[in-house]
């Protein structure tokens, strides 16, 4: 994700996810339905933190496969349950709980002064781990998950490869501009030139040449020759590979490259497929989140407070 490329890719998809924002809308048109998701609105705008910034913060799940974020649940004046905030955890503070079945049943979590201890492979007895917390106080956000795995798979996968000879290509492309985007040196000695000291022609030239190079002046012997040697190339070759591995990483994230990148030979249509193509992802996106949200924190909210 400190790839720009990347970065930019991830984010697009989530900025368009969220672009139109949180809207939580009554099931029907009845009196009691408008009131629930009136107060389900109302718990949403007390949060201490926008519940577009939570939302942006949990869409990580998108890049790391999964994202976990405990509900903190507080008393309202009106003497129901309300939601203080939605805090998302780091990874290395918690694990997930699992039955025979791959059903998640708790999160394993550390706790501050009661327990630092996430355990790893099987549990004998689940009861007897004092930072075990039931699913109900956590809001996960699953992308691309298989076989009922809750750490889900990361959208960046498949741009790894592209995004890996990316990182070999950069440093042959700095070495290329560091010898040949200016002009190179070359000294001819003159014939049957004598020794200084211990020191051969060719040294003397060579001395004289780094001394130039660090400089803007340089005597050179009776009969020395000085030419540059400039190169012809502008490194093209390394930026249509970086540009190449641009392509593939945009495209292995957003299944099109015309969002973030320019077309190199592309029509009118071509530029509405590929809109249609990314609103096709950003659909999905938008659909597991909200599928999410809507059972994993407003269905709680609505159950704990109207049954």
């Amino acid at each position: 994700l400190h790839d720009p490329m990347v970065a930019a890719a991830v984010d697009t998809l989530k900025m368009r996810a969220l672009a139109q924002g949180l809207r939580i809308e009554p099931a029907d048109e009845s009196m009691p339905a408008r009131g629930i998701a009136d107060f389900v609105n109302d718990c949403l705008e007390e949060l201490q933190s926008p519940i577009e910034e939570i939302l942006f913060d949990m869409l990580d799940a998108l890049a790391f496969g999964h994202r976990l974020a405990e509900l903190v649940f507080v008393a309202r004046k009106d003497g129901r349950l309300g939601l203080k905030s939605i805090r998302a955890k780091p990874r290395r503070n918690y694990g997930f709980l699992l039955d025979p079945f791959q059903n998640v049943t708790g999160i394993a979590a550390v706790v501050p002064g009661v327990s630092n201890y996430v355990p790893a492979g099987l549990v004998p007895d689940p009861k007897d781990l004092p930072n075990l917390f039931p699913l109900s106080k956590f809001f996960l956000l699953t992308f691309a998950g298989s076989n009922g795995d809750p750490r889900g798979a990361s959208l960046l996968r498949p741009a790894y490869n592209p995004w890996w000879l990316k990182q070999q290509t950069w440093p042959q492309l700095l070495k290329y501009l560091v010898q040949f985007a200016g002009p190179s040196l070359s000294g001819y000695t003159p014939e049957n030139a004598a020794f200084i000291g211990d020191l051969s022609p060719e040294d003397v030239m060579l001395a004289a040449l780094k001394g130039f190079q660090n400089g803007s002046i340089v005597v050179l012997r009776g009969g020395a020759k000085l030419d540059t040697i400039q190169s012809s190339g502008e490194g093209q070759a390394f930026l249509n590979a970086i540009d190449l591995y641009n392509r593939e990483i945009t495209h292995a994230v957003l299944k099109q490259t015309r969002a973030t990148m320019e077309a190199l030979h592309g029509s009118r249509a071509d530029s509405e497929t590929a809109t249609d193509i990314l609103d096709v992802v950003v659909g999905w996106v938008q659909g597991t989140l909200s599928r999410a949200f809507r059972s994993q924190v407003v269905r709680r909210l609505v159950q704990v407070n109207f049954g």
